[in-house]
């Protein structure tokens, strides 16, 4: 029999664009916790950022042909309208198929845009007081409030006894947290909490790793030796993933990791392994990014010397037998610095 999810996670549009390379990985975290909804508002708003985004790439394209038409000819292998239609497939196709169909559907009708007015005007939430000196609190607040009454309304029709959690950084949400979870209390009988990313990190934290505050690494840990962790980690970690390129005088990238990046509670059977694959390779002067990291590795450009992994290895051994309190900032450091080489998931 299947377990059954604890609860019904709902990320808002900001907690994704802040995982713009390793979300496949974070999305197998929440699903492993509990029952993934996306809502139709977050959708359509990242399809308009899109359209945005295409229509500005081909400005700036028009203006470098007329600025250079005396001496190249450029063309657009789709137009405009084509791009824009391509795009939406592929982030509506992208969307399906990680979210299949749990999506909060929501009419927008006369209702509605009545209904978010007379919120604009009284200054509910997500609504503030202060929206109305914000930089463009229209566009913006009435895109969270629309994807607000998404949720009630999904929730008064559907109910379950699991717990909700809305995942957002947004101050509109996060400051009106009281407010809101109680209309949501008064309108559908169920609970919803209202959790910034702490909620996810939450998920992923190693207890025994991460239960510590600021004043015990200072305890354990002086300033100095931080420090020298800080640059030794990055020095061998940017050493097996970039490379000088002395034709071009500029830094390259070593491999690229597949849609999705990689995440860090899974780098341990990794870095377990590289005492292994050295030893394999230990007359070999150049060594391949995929024999060690596997299938996360895309492609790969160019291979290092295998001293960089043996330096990596090393640093991995020092913080897992002088430090072990740190290795898991020390693994969310790798994958931040891996990630670098992910390509942005379409979505």
């Amino acid at each position: 029999m299947a377990e059954e999810k604890k609860c019904i996670i709902i990320p808002d549009t900001n907690f994704i664009r802040e995982h713009p390379y390793d979300f496949d990985n974070v999305l197998k975290v929440l699903k492993k916790h509990g029952e993934v909804f996306i809502s139709e508002i977050t959708i359509e708003e990242k399809i308009a950022q899109e359209r945005i985004e295409i229509k500005r790439d081909y400005a700036k394209i028009n203006e470098e042909k007329e600025k250079y038409k005396q001496i190249a000819d450029i063309s657009f292998k789709q137009s405009l309208d084509e791009r824009i239609k391509w795009r939406e497939d592929l982030t509506l196709s992208n969307y399906k198929k990680s979210f299949g169909n749990n999506v909060i559907k929501f009419e927008k009708n006369e209702k509605v845009f009545s209904m978010v007015l007379e919120r604009a005007y009284n200054k509910i939430p997500p609504f503030s007081q202060s929206s109305s000196t914000d930089k463009n609190p229209s566009d913006k607040c009435f895109k969270d409030t629309l994807l607000w009454l998404s949720l009630i309304n999904y929730f008064k029709i559907n109910k379950s006894d699991k717990e909700i959690v809305f995942i957002t950084n947004d101050n509109g949400f996060i400051k009106n947290c009281e407010a809101l979870t109680q209309e949501f209390f008064d309108a559908t009988k169920q609970k919803i909490q209202i959790s910034n990313s702490e909620f996810y990190q939450n998920l992923i934290a190693d207890k025994k790793n991460t239960e510590f505050d600021k004043n015990t690494i200072i305890k354990e840990v002086t300033d100095i030796e931080l420090e020298n962790l800080r640059k030794e980690i990055n020095r061998a970690v940017e050493g097996i993933c970039f490379i000088w390129d002395q034709e071009y005088g500029e830094m390259k990238e070593v491999f690229s990791v597949k849609f999705g990046g990689i995440i860090d509670t899974e780098l341990t059977q990794y870095f377990e392994n590289i005492q292994k694959i050295i030893n394999k390779n230990i007359f070999n002067e150049y060594v391949s990014a995929k024999d060690f990291w596997g299938d996360v590795v895309d492609s790969v450009y160019y291979n290092v010397r295998i001293e960089k992994y043996i330096e990596l290895n090393n640093i991995y051994l020092k913080m897992k037998n002088t430090y072990p309190n740190y290795l898991s900032q020390f693994f969310h450091t790798v994958a931040s610095i891996f990630n670098k080489n992910a390509t942005e998931l379409p979505f």
